[in-house]
């Protein structure tokens, strides 16, 4: 190929003949290396968020059937709340309180 071509020229003063050339390692400067590995950890981060949130979508449903099956009516309402704390605590980085809202009779 055209390295090897380059290559070929440049030794060939020296009685060296190139039949084979191979990189095997490559180097970028560092203000390109560090915003590669910058967009890396970016996608890495929205991958495992899209996992998370799709296993945390999973487990909500499943409890919604798990309830249903056992014969436990949800309101629509009571459903939301429900899906919307499960989702909070399942997508959720750290510790998390859970609120509970207080009506007067």
């Amino acid at each position: 190929t055209e390295l090897v071509l380059e290559l070929r020229s440049r030794v060939r003063v020296a009685g060296v003949h190139v039949t084979v050339f191979d990189l095997s390692d490559l180097y970028y400067a560092p203000e390109i290396a560090s915003a590669m590995l910058i967009r890396q950890q970016a996608q890495a981060t929205i991958d495992a968020r899209h996992l998370i949130v799709n296993g945390a979508v999973d487990i909500v449903g499943g409890a919604l059937e798990g309830l249903s099956a056992r014969g436990i009516r949800v309101s629509e309402s009571e459903a939301a709340g429900l899906a919307s704390n499960l989702l909070c605590v399942l997508c959720s980085e750290g510790h998390v309180h859970n609120v509970m809202p207080l009506q007067q009779a």
